[in-house]
């Protein structure tokens, strides 16, 4: 029997702009980042405002506009940046985190719808963690060597190892600068469930296990070749805060990465440019861990190496303290993800629909971009995008003027989950088994297969293959058989959509 020539591609339904709100899989998601400035000048003083939402401090009052600025965002995920971190808990067992939602997100604010976010996620950032002091109560656990020696730990270079909080010279000698333990940390709200057993941190990364980091030079200090010694890399870390990789699950078994972080400023240091250089090294961490070919050196908290699969669906969130064009961060910083092949940057929120033409997010001496919600180009259909910077005579104005909340703009970007055809078909094969034809792959849960075929490539002439039973799993693999007719060619195609009730 004569063979048929057989050729193989693979459709999307979503792809093609044919989604309808399948089962299970929300039609539009709202994604918002938001630099709210809730951190306070003495630890414990947040937990203290936010666990008294009546008592009519500047603190409380500030976390009501900040709260009234996200019921009237009403995003689905949201990532808040310069939220204090926080380990105790109140007499009902809520953390700093609980109280904001329960006490101002969840209660109206002027006239605001209240929101529900039954999901957070916040973790121990490194600001304000000393390496001699990392319980923050201001006494060393390991005695301090003497200055010069080849195991002190003096990360500003000021000759002095600093662990009493409270001070900018504490802050300067943490592995992020914080005068506490915790100041400037994030915590990440949704609507959708958390996959907590698939959430990744990088707190204690290594900036020195990046390939080619951008380690600062001494430039204040003539003969000495590094800013940093050789014991302050050993344990010095690349990330200022955290970057945290939380997987959401919005349906169906359709997972977003919501990739979180805050890279330091680039500002506040010397001719040697740590901060400028860490900034751009700590944008670069999602640039190289989105890509497959990039990411093998990574390793998380948890000793698990590697990042993303390709083709996984995601979104990069939060203040990440560069402009693409100007201030003073490294050139290119910001390039390193807003012109990054895996990222769909095309749409550049502004805030025009609340009389500002800006697309800056930061109210500086010099306005900035430095705000960016930046979702993969796979498994999304962007929408639509803002700034929530209200100005003039918008009725709205007031809450955002003169930093009344914040001096950073909260950031939304509309997204509508689409099928990612490099995650739901990987390994595309086929083989005879004598006189079939057998179609191997494998996916990810959430995902609907069907195979069509046709004699000529025409979108006209492809029908489904009568009798051909897709079976197997995203964990084992899928397979069908397929009985071409003898001679000629035959083409096949998969046509993939998002599964219907799981």
């Amino acid at each position: 029997m004569k063979r048929a020539k057989i050729w193989l591609m693979v459709v999307g339904w979503a792809a093609l702009g044919t989604w309808h709100g399948l089962a299970g899989v929300p039609e539009v998601v709202r994604v918002a980042t938001f630099n709210a400035s809730l951190n306070r000048g003495t630890f414990g003083q947040l937990f203290t405002d936010l666990v008294s939402p009546g008592a009519g401090t500047a603190g409380v009052q500030q976390a009501r506009r900040i709260a009234e600025i996200v019921q009237r965002n009403a995003p689905d995920i949201l990532l808040v940046n310069e939220f204090d971190w926080d380990p105790r808990v109140d007499g009902r067992g809520r953390t700093v985190w609980d109280l904001f939602h329960d006490n101002y997100l969840g209660v109206p604010q002027n006239g605001q719808a209240a929101l529900s976010f039954p999901y957070r996620y916040a973790a121990e950032p490194n600001t304000g963690f000393s390496p001699y002091d990392l319980d923050g109560d201001g006494v060393a656990e390991v005695p301090v060597p003497p200055v010069g020696s080849p195991g002190f730990l003096d990360f500003d270079n000021s000759g002095t190892a600093v662990t009493a909080p409270g001070s900018q010279a504490y802050g300067n000698d943490c592995y992020g600068f914080g005068e506490f333990r915790g100041r400037y940390g994030m915590v990440v709200y949704s609507r959708y469930p958390v996959v907590r057993s698939g959430i990744r941190t990088f707190r204690k990364l290594l900036w020195r296990d990046m390939p080619g980091a951008r380690l600062p030079d001494d430039a204040g200090r003539p003969g000495l070749a590094d800013w940093y010694s050789g014991s302050e890399l050993g344990v010095f870390r690349l990330s200022s805060k955290s970057h945290w990789d939380i997987p959401v699950d919005l349906g169906n078994g359709v997972v977003v990465h919501v990739l979180a972080s805050h890279p330091t400023p680039p500002v506040f240091d010397g001719a040697e440019d740590r901060n400028g250089k860490r900034n751009a090294d700590e944008i670069r961490f999602w640039a190289d861990y989105i890509d497959p070919a990039r990411s093998g050196w990574v390793v998380d908290d948890a000793g698990l190496r590697g990042g993303l699969r390709g083709g996984e669906r995601f979104v990069v969130m939060g203040d990440c303290n560069a402009d693409p064009v100007k201030g003073d961060s490294v050139p290119g910083a910001a390039q390193q993800l807003t012109g990054h092949g895996l990222v769909n940057a095309q749409l550049v929120p502004s805030a025009q629909r609340y009389g500002n033409s800006t697309t800056n997010t930061a109210d500086f001496a010099q306005d900035l971009r430095v705000d960016y919600v930046l979702p993969s180009r796979a498994g999304w259909v962007v929408l639509d995008g803002a700034v929530y910077w209200p100005v003039g005579t918008h009725p709205q104005a007031s809450l955002v003027a003169n930093a009344n909340a914040s001096d950073h703009r909260l950031v939304w970007l509309e997204v509508r989950p689409a099928v990612s055809l490099e995650e739901a078909v990987v390994g595309l094969d086929a083989a005879w088994t004598g006189s079939a034809v057998r179609l191997t792959w494998h996916g990810s849960t959430g995902y609907r297969y069907a195979v069509e075929e046709a004699a000529e490539l025409a979108e006209g002439n492809w029908t489904p293959v009568a009798g051909a039973v897709v079976s197997g799993s995203a964990s084992a693999g899928f397979s069908v058989e397929l009985e071409p007719e003898a001679g000629g060619r035959r083409y096949y195609r998969l046509r993939v959509s998002f599964s219907e009730g799981g």
